[in-house]
């Protein structure tokens, strides 16, 4: 009937993913069918559960793939590895430093205990440079001329090292960050120094970050995260820090949310030489737009994101067995209970699922099904970030079940925010299940000899995610767990997952999967995802992607993206038109084209196209006058909305943007103020700016964190009240 009514012709099946029997048949069988999307290729993707006359489910296929018969594919190869991505690291020459540089200003440095930051810091006086220096200390002091301590955690201390350090008229030109190179040596790390190198890290990064951005200085510092022992390129790489690559994770996000910051990630050798002060001030002044690099004794290498092949790695002997255990974090959400049956379709028959709270009443069902399967199932509610608590688990284990032969941790949880109203305590919260979570599981399973050791990463690790930060950040150290047990022969795969239909907790929230399929990140099935991850056991690799990603779709939502180095590779794949930028950024020749009186309404015009991106919706649609928390505007769109108008503009806008100029009309006036295009309207004349707005532009951190929580605020109030 679908082919019929599509004018498709006749459909056969080519696929058939996640069988599932529940129970013996009955005499008479009712097909419910559900349609899960379509290809270009014409192939359907359809769901579907038969029913005995009594209305039990008896049969349940994930996915059933039709396609036409003239089309039908009987190998499903290219389109799997059409989903794979992974990070590549190419060598590239350093450049030399400028013969000359500009002495306006003065440099911030972050200092970390070893004397790197300090030596980078001797290194630019030497170039006549001024540079400040601080420290981590419980409290705040001036030591000498520029040398200062301070809690780097703490936003009010660092906002009060900004205001004595630069005051109103010294020039910030850059920070450099170099605590991370405090942090415990993965061999060292307990809980408790995990705990502590999360904080003094991604907090104090963030808080500088946040520090930087809202100051309120004219020219943007650039900002440059010093890590080391983050990635292996080199044999030498045998001391690898996964908390210090949960940064990385974090700076992406902060690229895509404040690319003015030109925000570089430097990963120096994990053992430490005298020539790495050279890596990071050549890095400082490199002219090449590099943000993701790494420096060995063999060179400099810069990061590119490239597609890859299952057949790249040798097929080794694998199997689900039977007489084993499995243990599965995060195995009572949606997507642990797709996994466990899906494991029990492949021969499992011992299962340890862990979840923080208690099963729903769904997952009670699939529970049910398992054990009438004859599955020895238990499912505990315990903490992962609790070393105690998961160690009862495996003391369990050892009592009543077969010897332990995979684990998979896929427990999270998500709290977000963009990166100006990211709290300390939003951070840690999310980094605990994923970071103490990982950290946990290899310590009691270190000694064992397993099958596979999977962690569940998410593409925000490798792309950055607008307003999940932490996130990405946690999901980043999963990534460098898995490199860091690979250094020590453990096993451990990093799967950097894209959303999934039905499950998952892009399923979760209401708008979260269409919101990414909007931006060029198409959803995948639990059944597609299986297939795959079953064809990865069987030819692991410490870490690879696996999503539905649309390079084009994503660098013109993020138009900051197309202009990353990390995307030089999956940027040929884009028309000819997109090679050359966005179409957004041809605007500003096109406004200085037209004669001065059409421009108010082309701004006008083009600020409601931009505006209908973020929310869907036709841009006729859309009331100039209306506030934008009327709108349903939050602080993650509106940070949206700011980047898209900067690249097409080619202005520089402040966080605050929409909370000064709350209407699309008076934004307008603003907008052609900052154009600069000696532009007199009408528009401005009906709709004056507000009073005073340099005392907005010149706000605090704290006072511009409070007007983002306002404009969230007022989104939830206008809902609430329909």
């Amino acid at each position: 009937a679908i082919g019929r009514n599509a004018g498709m012709g006749t459909l056969v099946p080519n696929a058939l993913l996640g069988v599932r029997y529940l129970a013996p048949p009955g005499n008479v069988v009712w097909i419910h069918s559900r349609l899960l999307g379509s290809s270009d290729d014409g192939t359907i993707a359809l769901k579907l559960i038969a029913y005995d006359e009594t209305g039990k489910a008896w049969l349940e296929i994930e996915e059933l793939r039709v396609a036409q018969l003239e089309k039908q594919s009987v190998d499903t190869k290219d389109s799997l590895d059409d989903l794979l991505l992974t990070l590549s690291w190419s060598q590239k020459a350093h450049l030399a430093l400028p013969t000359k540089i500009r002495n306006e200003g003065a440099w911030l440095i972050v200092r970390d205990s070893h004397g790197l930051g300090h030596a980078v810091a001797q290194q630019l006086r030497a170039l006549g440079l001024v540079v400040v220096e601080a420290s981590n200390h419980s409290t705040y002091g001036q030591t000498s001329i520029d040398q200062y301590s301070l809690d780097l955690t703490d936003a009010l201390q660092l906002r009060r090292l900004l205001n004595d350090a630069f005051g109103q008229h010294r020039v910030c030109c850059g920070i450099i960050h170099c605590t991370s190179l405090d942090a415990a040596s993965w061999n060292e790390t307990s809980t408790d120094t995990l705990t502590r190198d999360l904080r003094l890290i991604g907090v104090s990064a963030l808080r500088l970050t946040q520090a930087a951005v809202t100051q309120g200085w004219r020219d943007t510092p650039k900002l440059l995260f010093v890590t080391r022992g983050a990635y292996a390129l080199d044999p030498t790489d045998t001391e690898l820090s996964p908390v210090q690559a949960s940064l990385w994770g974090l700076g992406r996000t902060i690229a895509l949310e404040h690319p003015t910051l030109e925000c570089i990630r430097l990963d120096l050798p994990a053992l430490a030489s005298s020539v790495d002060v050279n890596f990071v001030v050549q890095e400082l002044f490199s002219k090449d737009a590099e943000d993701q690099v790494a420096c060995r004794n063999s060179g400099r290498f810069v990061a590119r994101l490239v597609r890859t092949q299952l057949d790249k790695v040798p097929e080794r002997e694998f199997a689900i067995q039977g007489d084993k255990t499995y243990l599965i974090t995060g195995g009572l959400g949606g997507l642990g209970l797709e996994l466990a049956s899906w494991l029990v379709v492949q021969g499992a028959r011992h299962l340890i699922l862990i979840g923080r709270r208690a099963p729903t009443a769904a997952a009670d069902i699939a529970l049910q099904n398992m054990r009438r399967a004859d599955v020895h199932v238990r499912d505990l509610q315990v903490d992962v970030a609790n070393y105690d608590s998961l160690a009862s688990v495996f003391a369990l284990q050892m009592q009543d079940f077969p010897p332990l032969a995979g684990v998979v941790h896929a427990a999270g949880t998500l709290d977000d925010h963009t990166i100006l109203q990211l709290s300390d305590e939003s951070f840690m919260r999310v980094m605990g299940a994923k970071a103490l979570g990982a950290l946990h599981l290899h310590q009691l399973t270190a000694k064992l000899n397993l099958d596979f050791f999977i962690l569940y990463s998410s593409a925000a690790s490798v792309l950055g995610s607008p307003g999940q930060g932490n996130y990405a950040a946690a999901n980043a150290f999963l990534d460098g767990c898995a490199r860091a047990r690979g250094t020590q022969q453990l096993p451990a795969m990093s799967v950097a997952w894209g959303p999934f239909t039905e499950v998952g907790m892009a399923a979760a929230q209401e708008n979260r999967g269409a919101r990414l399929a909007s931006r060029g990140m198409e959803s995948i099935t639990p059944a597609t995802g299986h297939e795959l991850l079953l064809k990865l056991m069987r030819r692991p690799r410490s870490e690879i992607g696996v999503l539905r990603l649309s390079v084009q779709q994503w660098q013109e939502f993020f138009p900051q993206a197309a202009t990353l180095p990390v995307f030089a590779e999956l940027r040929q794949e884009t028309t000819s038109a997109v090679k050359d930028g966005p179409k957004a950024r041809l605007f500003r020749q096109q406004l200085e084209a037209v004669d001065s009186d059409k421009r108010p309404l082309l701004v006008l015009q083009h600020t409601l196209d931009q505006l209908g991106r973020v929310l869907r919706l036709d841009a006729k649609h859309i009331d100039p006058t209306a506030t934008f928390a009327s709108m349903g505007i939050d602080s993650l769109m509106s940070l949206e909305l700011r980047n898209h108008l900067q690249s097409s503009l080619g202005i520089e806008l402040l966080p605050t943007l929409l909370f000064t100029y709350p209407t699309t009309d008076k934004l307008v006036v603003h907008i052609l103020s900052k154009l600069n295009l000696g532009l007199t309207t009408s528009i401005e004349a009906k709709n004056p700016p507000p009073t005073q707005p340099a005392n907005v532009e010149n706000m605090s951190n704290l006072e511009v964190d409070d007007l983002m929580a306002i404009l969230d605020e007022e989104l939830a109030a206008t809902k609430k009240g329909g």
